[in-house]
């Protein structure tokens, strides 16, 4: 890939990963264990997390970065 920017021929590829939402939640984890015994508290592992990932190359000459 040629960089837009100064025109290098040896640009490197990179991923952004961004993640959102909740994580475990031990209050979540408690509750569950009262109301389904172990396997409840187990579930409280389970998030509600979305994560995306954006690629991007990166020019090592002049440090310009642009999508993929």
């Amino acid at each position: 890939m040629v960089c837009p920017k100064c025109g290098n021929n040896y640009c490197k590829i990179t991923a952004e990963t961004k993640t959102k939402g909740t994580d475990y939640s031990i209050c979540s984890g408690i509750c569950g264990e009262m109301l389904l015994g172990p396997a409840g508290f187990a579930c409280g592992f389970s998030d509600s997390r979305d994560t995306e990932a954006t690629a991007y190359w990166v020019c090592p000459k002049c440090g310009n970065r642009f999508k993929a």
